[in-house]
């Protein structure tokens, strides 16, 4: 095992040379992390780790520096789980998880911004469900029709189902929340894309004896047969779209007996594969596609279980430590922008929680 570990380290210093040094994004606290790109640049939304627990926004243009934060709930309640989605001509969609209707049933809640983040739409409650609602991500089609998904535990307390709304004037008002899940029992990381055709995709992990990934797409009201993807139990689902393509990514524990690993497949095959492949623990797992070739990033603790670092793998390919932090490196966050791959993560140290960002070019 020792000898597979330092095997493991020398193939990650020699992988990750074609990477610049992490380089922390100046924001103080902050941590949930998420990262979306369009043709203007990087869109970054993460939660404060201060007491008012607010969602915040930055965003970086060409080779200019980021903007400074710009508070997105000013919140009376608690704000989290923030997901971010750039339209086709440039409009940015944010939703998160706030408790501001109330602690024990937080809605999610959306704005928009049309003109590349300088101003912001009020935050809009989208869910109005009676029970908690968390976990949400946002998507756009090229008509500019929005779908938003979420967890729910309206229907069953204890046990969410993945709930969706969807919006036909631009997030000004939404439709009535529907289930998209089935009746497949507690659903969790439910994941979401539109490709170009206006199809809406979907997956997410349930909690059945053996867990897998659900998977269906559509339209809202007319959605496909759930199809059932993985092996082990699986968690932490992931899904992206490019030319069509369907990607997932997620974690499974294939024996009992194995770590945590990534897996990867992609709705042209259907046959997932190990990408990991790691001894640690792998968790977290983040996904965007770069020319067909899908980009995965990670936690894992193979190099050290205390202080666990960022991960990737490129197309399926080798695995190799990206972050090399002393810290605790937690959440990431992936997305490709003209060629370019970055990657973020919130990182814990000394007692304090930030962001680092890390670039790779031209590959």
């Amino acid at each position: 095992m020792r000898m597979r570990r330092n095997l493991l380290l020398c193939l990650a210093l020699l992988t990750s040379i074609a990477w610049a040094r992490p380089v922390p994004l100046d924001l103080g606290a902050g941590k949930q992390p998420a990262l979306a790109a369009g043709r203007s640049g990087l869109h970054l939304v993460y939660e404060s780790s201060d007491q008012h627990n607010d969602i915040y926004y930055r965003c970086q243009t060409g080779d200019s520096d980021w903007s400074l934060p710009v508070n997105l709930s000013h919140s009376p309640g608690v704000s989290s789980e923030p997901a971010v989605s750039v339209e086709s001509d440039g409009s940015v969609d944010v939703v998160w998880s706030d408790t501001s209707s109330g602690a024990d049933h937080p809605d999610i809640y959306f704005c928009r911004s049309v003109d590349g983040g300088k101003t912001w739409s009020e935050p809009l409650d989208i869910s109005h469900t009676p029970r908690v609602s968390r976990s949400p991500r946002v998507a756009a089609a090229r008509d500019g029709s929005l779908q938003a998904v979420w967890l729910d535990t309206s229907r069953q307390r204890g046990t969410p189902d993945v709930m969706g709304a969807f919006s036909l004037n631009h997030g000004l008002s939404w439709s009535k929340p529907e289930v998209i899940s089935g009746a497949s029992g507690a659903s969790s990381s439910p994941s979401l894309a539109v490709a170009s055709d206006g199809q809406i995709h979907c997956c997410w992990c349930t909690a059945a004896a053996r867990p897998r990934l659900g998977y269906r797409y559509g339209q809202p009201g007319a959605w496909s047969k759930i199809r059932e993807l993985g092996q082990g139990l699986c968690s932490q689902s992931q899904l992206a779209i490019a030319r069509d393509r369907v990607y997932f990514s997620w974690i499974a524990r294939t024996r009992p007996e194995n770590s945590p690993n990534v897996y990867l497949c992609d709705s042209r095959h259907w046959q997932a594969r190990n990408v990991s492949q790691t001894p640690g623990t792998s968790n977290d797992p983040s996904l965007a596609v770069k020319a067909l070739k899908p980009i995965v990033a990670w936690i894992d603790t193979s190099l050290d279980a205390r202080h666990p670092d960022v991960w990737m793998s490129e197309g399926g390919g080798r695995a190799f430590d990206l972050s090399h932090s002393p810290g605790i490196s937690r959440k990431p966050s992936v997305a490709v922008q003209a060629g370019q791959t970055w990657v973020v993560w919130e990182e814990l140290d000394r007692g304090d929680c930030h962001l680092k960002i890390i670039q790779r070019k031209g590959h």
